[in-house]
């Protein structure tokens, strides 16, 4: 907090899987170097508008500690001054939505490939209760995502959260889901209304609780302080429903579709070029999310993550290749610690610590990903559930009836690792 200049510089922080992501006032009075030398922080990245601290698995503990710190607006964030980009700001809302509830989603996404793997193995039975129950947990973050997303979406934008989870309840409620089963038409003020489903949607929401806050603004300027606590809510509820189901959510609904189609396109085209990612190096990885979230709503399960899992395990294996090859005792460690965390997907050690520093392993550790991405591509390997690409996570790729894509999958991750580790022992 000192190196970035103290609270007073500093706007506004949220994390993700592995790092802090500050919004400061001023980032040219930081130190960048300075701050990569501090104990537990593996670099910075200065990226999407955000001055980001990479950290790794204890970027949680991290962020308690900062807050205890710093004072920050809850909600949107102040204006700084700086006019960030479109792409740049996206990828904040993106992140900042997403972020928070992730590690829940994977692991909801795991506990369906245990199932999977436990049923094509023939070790449980999916007409008995423990079965039903574990699976329709399983399911239970995917069904109620819109839900999820209120709930960040509603600091993001500065939204009552109970006004957003009202909203995001509505959507995904039984009476509504009835009327979108009966297939019957409804129409509101003689309005049709487009009966969409938006169970495991990811944009309508997202657009919902951003226009709800300009709602909300206006109903807490014009209402008198002694029934604005009972009618701003109300007005914004009664309002902002309708109008989902009319605009927003349609609306959103085909944005969605577009940017998955246009993904799915390209993958189309040659599914063996697809799998060379290093947007993790720049912070803005997280511009994919809502296209694999919505591959799994609209499919059923998602390419990008069974290309993704050959990057991952590349980097991973790059870094074992520094560790088998080097002489310095204090790399060793290093590297032989971002190898084995690499392998259960997180990475940012690694690329940062080791790969990107010394710059050639990262290269080897880029080629031998793309070869597995290749390979992966050839078998065309997905995931069937939500998952973030490590050894715990393989069963979210296995699929009884699809045995060869996931093989596919196994030979990808192997290749890539193996050949990462000997391409940086070898240059």
């Amino acid at each position: 907090v000192k190196e970035l200049g103290g609270d007073e510089n500093i706007v506004n922080v949220t994390h993700c899987a592995t790092r802090l992501r500050f919004i400061l006032k001023d980032e040219s009075v930081v130190d960048g170097a300075k701050v990569a030398k501090i104990p537990g922080v593996i670099t910075t990245v200065q990226a999407g508008g955000q001055y980001q601290i990479v950290i790794g698995n204890h970027v949680s503990d991290a962020y308690a500690f900062v807050m205890k710190l710093v004072h920050v607006e809850s909600g949107e964030i102040q204006d700084t001054g700086k006019k960030a980009g479109v792409v740049s700001r996206i990828i904040d809302v993106i992140s900042s939505i997403f972020a928070p509830f992730l590690y829940t989603l994977a692991a909801c996404g795991i506990l369906q490939g245990i199932l999977g793997v436990l049923v094509a193995l023939n070790w449980i039975d999916t007409t008995g209760g423990t079965y039903q129950i574990l699976n329709f947990v399983s399911w239970t973050a995917f069904t109620f995502l819109p839900v999820l997303i209120a709930v960040t979406a509603s600091k993001k934008f500065n939204v009552n959260v109970f006004i957003a989870v009202v909203i995001a309840c509505a959507l995904v409620s039984p009476d509504y889901i009835a009327m979108v089963n009966a297939g019957d038409p409804v129409k509101f003020l003689g309005i049709p209304v487009q009966l969409l489903s938006y169970t495991s949607s990811v944009i309508p929401i997202i657009l919902a609780i951003w226009i709800a806050s300009y709602v909300q603004k206006f109903f807490d300027k014009v209402l008198p302080i002694v029934v604005r606590n009972l009618f701003t809510p109300m007005f914004t509820i009664a309002i902002m429903v309708p109008l989902t189901l009319l605009v927003f959510g349609p609306v959103g609904n085909t944005i969605g579709g577009a940017i998955g189609d246009i993904y799915n396109t390209l993958y189309g085209l040659s599914p063996i070029v697809a799998g060379w990612e290093v947007l993790v190096i720049f912070g803005v990885h997280w511009g994919i999310t809502p296209v694999t979230v919505g591959n799994y709503a609209n499919l059923g399960y998602d390419t990008f993550t069974g290309l993704q899992a050959s990057a991952v395990f590349s980097q991973a294996g790059a870094a074992l290749g520094v560790f088998l090859k080097t002489k310095d005792k204090e790399m060793k460690g290093v590297s032989l610690s971002a190898a084995i965390t690499g392998l259960f997907g997180i990475t940012e050690p690694a690329i940062y610590g080791v790969n990107l520093r010394l710059k050639k392993p990262m290269i080897c550790g880029c080629i031998a990903g793309a070869i597995g991405g290749g390979i992966g591509g050839a078998f065309q390997a997905v995931s069937w559930s939500y998952n973030m690409p490590g050894i715990a996570t393989l069963p979210a790729y296995f699929k009884a009836g699809h045995m060869t894509q996931f093989i596919g999958l196994v030979i990808s991750i192997l290749v890539s690792f193996v050949l990462g580790a000997l391409l940086t022992c070898w240059i």
